[in-house]
């Protein structure tokens, strides 16, 4: 064993959306979406979303990862709306959320 396996996923940086693959019947309609999510080393996080040709939206607040499972709370308290299940290749990141209608893919930057 070269010991990878017993390592902990190791999200830290800033991370790109790359690909959303609906994997159930959900509608994202047409529109572009632009994501970028750092997560630091000290449990925060920030994210900058922009739909289509709108404005970004720029969320903060503290993230968890429990084996493969992350989780978070908004700057407000607020929970995120689900869990995701975390997978680390290389330089890019999937994110399938509870229930998993869909699968992020991020590209580290």
């Amino acid at each position: 064993s070269t010991g990878k396996e017993d390592k902990a996923l190791d999200i830290t940086g800033t991370w790109e959306l790359i690909n959303i693959e609906i994997t159930k019947a959900a509608q994202l309609g047409s529109e572009t979406i632009d994501v970028t999510i750092t997560f630091n080393s000290d449990k925060t996080f920030s994210l900058s979303q922009t739909l289509g040709s709108g404005r970004p939206k720029d969320f903060s607040g503290t993230w968890q990862l429990t084996g493969t499972i992350l989780t978070g709370k908004y700057s407000n308290g607020k929970a995120w709306g689900c869990s995701y299940e975390v997978t680390v290749n290389g330089t890019e990141m999937t994110m399938t959320p509870e229930g998993g209608a869909e699968i992020y893919t991020y590209k580290k930057k």
